[in-house]
């Protein structure tokens, strides 16, 4: 899937899911190739999960940042969010995966590239299931342009997808 973006559209583009069912636990992995697009000033979501109430679960965020190609993933918690690191990626595709539970004491994990990046431990997200996830730019500064390429989305329930 290629979702292309233009300087003066702020047009969300992404697919929707919404098999995902009152989950309480849920894996995915797409690969992303940035291909050279710009973000401005800002990141925009690339993959989002939702609850019933259109909240945002977690997110999945990249942007151009001093001519480096970053990813970073936040989650929603009991009192608010709490994000991983920015990673810095090249100008390839890459298999991103994310791990997420709904528990009193969850944790929500993401990969890059078939490696572990970081794990949140001790999120208090059990006031949220899953129901819908969007893959493509959910949010668009006008500053951004350039074509983003999404590809091999695949999600389970329980279990680690892997490369």
């Amino acid at each position: 899937m290629a979702v292309a973006g233009r300087g003066s559209s702020t047009t969300a583009m992404y697919v929707a899911d919404t098999t995902p069912a009152s989950e309480v636990a849920y894996h995915a992995r797409f690969y992303f190739h940035p291909n050279s697009t710009t973000t401005g000033s800002s990141q925009h979501d690339i993959f989002i999960g939702l609850n019933s109430g259109s909240t945002v679960l977690f997110r999945v965020q990249y942007r151009l940042s001093s001519g480096a190609y970053q990813l970073r993933a936040v989650v929603q918690r009991s009192g608010g969010t709490t994000s991983t690191s920015w990673y810095t990626i090249s100008n390839a595709a890459h298999p991103i995966e994310i791990a997420w539970q709904s528990a009193a004491s969850a944790a929500f994990s993401l990969y890059i590239d078939g490696a572990l990046k970081q794990t949140i431990t001790g999120l208090n997200t059990s006031a949220y299931t899953l129901e819908t996830v969007r893959l493509g730019p959910s949010s668009i500064s006008s500053k951004s342009s350039g074509t983003e390429y999404f590809d091999a989305f695949v999600s389970t329930r329980t279990t680690l997808i892997g490369p």
